[in-house]
């Protein structure tokens, strides 16, 4: 039997796949900016008087000063101060005149206000007041010797001889001043000279003819006084800063002592005596003060002081005719004419 042929198969290839290609991006130009068209001129106008020029442009006010600000230092020593004094001292309650001559170490310290005053004590800037006692020794006492002479029961001269005797007695004072500046201070120191006063009298009678007849002498009287003194000092502290100061002053000094009250003991008798009067005199001296805080100070002196003056040596007067009986009595010691003085005491700074 016939075998049929078999068709051959058809074999179909796939179509190609086709990727599309992505479009290309689109180029941007960037356009330049505009050119900078300035205001429009203005416009002229011909009935203006100044030929249509534009008004000029208002010049700016000058604003306020800015204020320079100074930053305060912590004061815990570690940089100098700088910069105006007020703000550093400022809500303290020391000023700047507790500074005066001692600022320069106050602002090298960088310590607080508070701090370096307690540790240095400077006495700028404050009322002074001190109280103080001691010893005297020399011209702090006055002896006089005072006689009368009689001719036939009828005084015919007076005579005295007065002037200083030499002691030791104890004074007291007070001094009231001010301390412009850390390195010194002025004021004026008075006080009470305790002493005593011996007085000698004497009747000297004599005849007609002038010849002594009888002297009588009484024995010394001693009675209690007491002299004022003034003194206007200025004091210089070689060590300025800190709790121990040494320190020198100079000054004068004014004793003053009042007039002699004698009462007679006899009828028709009026001794001749001085007046009140003054001795001037130069003091100087040193001492060391000790300051347990800025406003109290303890202290001790001494001082040496030179008198001048007529009253600083004994002075004779008679009235109305010279003294014809000069071997009656003993003539007054002439003294030195100085006081030397070491005192102590207590300062307070206001």
């Amino acid at each position: 039997q016939p075998v049929s042929a078999v068709p051959a198969p058809v074999v179909v290839a796939p179509a190609p796949v086709v990727v599309p290609q992505p479009l290309p991006q689109p180029t941007v130009v960037p356009m330049p900016p505009p050119a900078p068209v300035g205001p429009p001129k203005p416009l002229v106008d011909l009935d203006d008087v100044d030929g249509g020029r534009p008004d000029p442009r208002p010049q700016p006010v000058p604003g306020p000063q800015p204020v320079p600000t100074t930053r305060v230092k912590k004061g815990d020593g570690s940089t100098p101060h700088e910069g105006p004094l007020s703000p550093i001292l400022e809500g303290t309650g020391i000023a700047p005149r507790h500074l005066v001559g001692s600022e320069g170490p106050f602002r090298k310290s960088g310590l607080d206000p508070r701090d370096w005053v307690f540790r240095t004590m400077p006495h700028a800037g404050r009322m002074v007041i001190q109280v103080s006692s001691g010893l005297a020794i020399g011209d702090v006492e006055r002896a006089g010797v005072f006689l009368v002479e009689r001719t036939a029961g009828t005084q015919s001269n007076a005579y005295f001889e007065e002037g200083p005797a030499s002691a030791r007695r104890v004074r007291g004072d007070l001094f009231l001043g001010y301390a412009p500046a850390t390195m010194f201070d002025f004021g004026i120191q008075a006080g009470l000279q305790y002493g005593a006063r011996t007085i000698t009298t004497g009747v000297v009678d004599v005849d007609s003819a002038g010849a002594t007849v009888t002297t009588r002498i009484e024995d010394p009287l001693t009675s209690a006084s007491v002299e004022l003194y003034l003194q206007p000092r200025l004091r210089a502290y070689i060590v300025p800063l800190g709790p121990a100061k040494p320190y020198v002053f100079t000054g004068a000094d004014f004793r003053m002592f009042d007039k002699y009250q004698i009462l007679s003991s006899g009828a028709n008798i009026q001794y001749l005596v001085p007046a009140a009067g003054v001795s001037p005199g130069w003091i100087g001296g040193g001492g060391l003060m000790i300051d347990p805080s800025p406003l109290v100070g303890v202290f001790a002196e001494g001082s040496y002081t030179r008198y001048f003056g007529a009253r600083s040596l004994p002075l004779t007067q008679t009235s109305p005719t010279a003294w014809a009986h000069p071997g009656a009595v003993t003539p007054l010691p002439i003294t030195q004419g100085i006081t030397v003085v070491v005192s102590g005491g207590i300062q307070f700074r206001l």
